[in-house]
């Protein structure tokens, strides 16, 4: 039995001796292409970015099942040229999901394959090494019985240079920059959110927030992004789920404040900020369980202050206590204390903060009523902070976000107090920052997040 895809159909065969897959007697085994992706975390729903330019692409689909990979045929659909989604109905799994790129043409009718490449019976299926990226198998919503069909269009010459290793699959989530939340002009609390895309310095709408928030904090791990409501429902959060874009309501958190910051790592998230009677509270917010318990006392006074980190520490620095500062403190996440850090370089209120594993950028703010564009550095492992690249704008009560290479700092209030939706991008390596696409909407006090590899993710 087989399954007609396309018209002018040609017939993919399986050589049961090698296990490599045949289109009319042409070995696919000389292809150069496999392109490999990991969804380390579990979902229902992966969406997965390919990069190819194609809609005429072969998937196939491995999840893990007591620590070894098993073939599996869940739903695929193309959500565009570069894109896919693969849903499992009601289960949350991981895996690894190969991707043939066949978006090539010419090719003729020819003779079935000879005996050299036998087709197999209904109960031989190929056999793969989990430790490797799996050999190319028919495509999930195809019963591999004698043979199955693809598009006549396919020439045993290729040779695609993908976006992304496949060696080194990138998880979706560390692709972006989440920005959301913010006042308008009329200074009114919007839900809206945006990704802001690295690779290609460009931003996309996306979901809406579950209600407007602003002066809210924002943290992540390579699953969830999380933003603690501020201004108005204090102390509830709301998670975004990377995997499936969808958004939903998460745990309150312990300590309720008005105006924060937050950091941390892959397991928790760290909120700091203010409410009616004290300005040095934390909150704990597990990841895992959706949870959150009260953190250690930071003794540290400021409000409107920035922070970013490591997996092991945050760093929060700056804001107004009395006066504005530039005072830092260094709160480690296993013992929930907090000491004292080096100075900024610069005095600061309402400044942005993001970093890598080595150092973390503050910038931008206000000092009296001066819009800052200046830039800190901040490097963990001596605790010094030495003067940084301004950034392209000076703007206040702006957000920022990053990878391991660049830091995006973007919307604020400019030195009319109008908001922006204009983004600066900070270089880690050369301390020297670009103008960088406009967000897709415009606010102030807003929020950013992202999955940032070797830090939260």
């Amino acid at each position: 039995m087989k399954t007609s895809l396309f018209s002018n159909e040609k017939e993919l065969y399986l050589n049961t001796v090698n296990n490599n897959l045949t289109i009319s007697g042409i070995d696919l085994a000389n292809f150069e292409f496999s392109y490999s992706f990991s969804q380390i975390y579990k979902s229902n729903v992966w969406t997965i970015t390919h990069n190819l330019d194609s809609y005429n692409i072969i998937s196939s689909v491995f999840i893990y099942s007591n620590n070894e990979l098993e073939h599996v045929n869940p739903t695929i659909q193309n959500i565009d040229n570069n894109k896919i989604s693969i849903t499992f109905g009601g289960i949350k799994t991981s895996g690894i999901v190969s991707i043939f790129n066949l978006d090539i043409t010419n090719i003729i009718n020819s003779p079935l394959p000879t005996s050299s490449t036998p087709t197999p019976t209904p109960t031989q299926t190929p056999s793969f090494t989990p430790s490797i990226t799996p050999l190319i198998s028919p495509t999930p919503s195809i019963t591999i019985t004698q043979s199955i069909t693809m598009t006549p269009s396919v020439t045993p010459t290729i040779s695609i240079t993908p976006s992304m290793s496949p060696s080194l699959p990138i998880p979706t989530s560390t692709t972006f920059a989440l920005f959301g939340g913010g006042t308008d002009a009329s200074n009114n609390p919007i839900n809206n959110t945006c990704r802001y895309i690295y690779a290609s310095n460009s931003a996309i709408l996306d979901g809406n927030l579950s209600y407007p928030i602003f002066n809210n904090a924002a943290t992540s791990n390579i699953a969830t992004g999380i933003f603690a409501a501020a201004g108005v429902n204090i102390g509830s959060t709301i998670l975004y789920n990377y995997a499936t874009n969808g958004i939903l309501m998460g745990g309150n958190i312990s300590n309720a404040t008005a105006i924060g910051t937050a950091c941390g790592n892959s397991t928790i998230g760290l909120f700091f900020g203010q409410n009616s009677t004290s300005s040095n509270i934390t909150s704990i917010y597990s990841y895992v369980s959706n949870t959150s318990i009260s953190g250690g006392n930071t003794g540290y006074l400021p409000s409107t202050l920035a922070s970013t980190g490591t997996a092991l520490t945050g760093i929060i620095g700056g804001g107004y206590a009395s006066t504005v500062l530039n005072t830092t403190g260094i709160y480690t996440y296993a013992t929930n204390s907090i000491v004292s850090g080096t100075a900024l370089t610069y005095t600061g209120a309402r400044s942005a903060a993001t970093g890598n594993t080595s150092v973390g950028i503050f910038g931008g703010g206000i000092l009296s009523s001066t819009v800052l564009n200046i830039t800190s550095i901040y490097t963990y492992v001596t605790n010094t902070t030495i003067i940084g690249g301004v950034l392209q704008y000076a703007t206040t009560s702006l957000s920022a976000a990053g990878n391991p290479t660049n830091g995006i700092f973007g919307g604020g209030a400019l030195i009319s107090a109008s908001p922006t939706n204009i983004t600066t991008i900070y270089d880690y390596s050369t301390n020297i920052s670009t103008i960088g696409g406009n967000l897709s909407y415009t606010s102030m006090n807003s929020a950013a997040c992202s999955a940032n590899t070797g830090v939260n993710a």
